[in-house]
């Protein structure tokens, strides 16, 4: 039996509760409280987690097209691109190379590049790893799926 149906019956009969009945909470009272808070909580908080991966996966899309100008006009060719979400602030970038590109020293200038960009794009809800890597027939896509790797990128 709740507080309020015991107050319901004593409110009858020559009874009458107190002003300060208005005051008392029952456990029920605090765990309904409890279990309603906690709910909208969730929601909220999911709602506000989706909200932040959608805008970091446009953020990541974003990187990833900067990163492919800045490497054609080094005369670099990117081939497949992978993303991994890490956490919901961390993203991992996997970009394939020709070896023979990967091997020139101009990619040297691609990771400083690189390092600039990933720090200027680094924020308390967003952080992004950039690694380049040759390209292989053995690449294993499987591998890499994985790895996280699930996304590929499908920009220009």
């Amino acid at each position: 039996m709740t507080q309020d149906q015991v107050f319901e019956i004593v409110d009858r009969d020559g009874w009458k509760a107190t002003p300060d009945r208005d005051l008392l909470f029952s456990s029920d009272h605090v765990l309904e409280a409890y279990f309603k808070g906690k709910d909208v909580g969730q929601r909220t908080e999911t709602s506000l987690a989706a909200d932040q991966i959608s805008k970091n996966l446009q953020k990541s899309s974003e990187l990833t097209a900067s990163i492919f100008e800045n490497l054609r006009n080094r005369a670099f060719h990117p081939g497949d691109t992978y993303l991994r979400i890490a956490s919901q602030k961390f993203y991992e970038i996997l970009i394939t190379l020709p070896e023979n590109e990967f091997l020139n020293d101009e990619i040297l200038n691609v990771y400083s590049f690189l390092g600039e960009l990933q720090q200027g794009a680094a924020s308390d809800y967003y952080n992004i790893d950039v690694t380049l890597c040759p390209f292989s027939e053995q690449l294993n896509i499987g591998c890499l799926t994985a790895d996280g790797f699930i996304f590929r990128y499908t920009g220009n």
